[in-house]
């Protein structure tokens, strides 16, 4: 039971929801709309946070089979096997969209409204895009980053 819990958590990339939720709520505090409220505050946070770690989770989901391949992510729950990969894809819907009810419901949809842009740019623009993205640009941001050292380095 501990050991499934421990994967649940870790399908959720627990750590990212932190900075995630730290951002939303630090953005919610500095913003000039007059009326802070803490009780807000909470509910932005924690409906945030469902949200985000549905969305990470379904993340996980998608590059489950790359996951396998990659030193840095071999040994994340569904890659290892320590999560079935229908349960893993319900249990990120379910934490993903009674992220955005809550927000809908506590905080206003508005605010739910951009979460859920956020969720699916992250899951279906960024996911898909960035093994493209990156394997196509990775020589060329590595050539000029030797070049720009060595071009420093020689004129020192």
């Amino acid at each position: 039971m501990i050991y499934s819990l421990k994967s649940y958590l870790g399908l959720t990339k627990h750590y990212a929801v932190v900075m995630i939720v730290f951002v939303s709520g630090v953005s919610y505090a500095i913003a000039p709309e007059p009326g802070f409220s803490w009780l807000v505050l909470f509910h932005l946070c924690f409906g945030i946070g469902i949200a985000g770690s549905g969305a990470l989770a379904l993340n996980q989901y998608l590059e489950r089979d790359t996951d396998r391949q990659m030193e840095r992510t071999k040994n994340r729950p569904l890659a290892i096997g320590h999560i079935d990969a229908e349960k893993a894809h319900f249990y990120g819907h379910l934490l993903m969209w009674g992220g955005y009810l809550y927000l809908a419901y506590m905080v206003n949809v508005l605010c739910a409204i951009a979460t859920f842009i956020c969720g699916m740019s992250y899951l279906y623009l960024y996911t898909p895009m960035k093994k493209k993205i990156f394997t196509k640009y990775f020589f060329w941001f590595n050539t000029r980053r030797y070049v720009a050292y060595h071009g420093l380095a020689r004129k020192i």
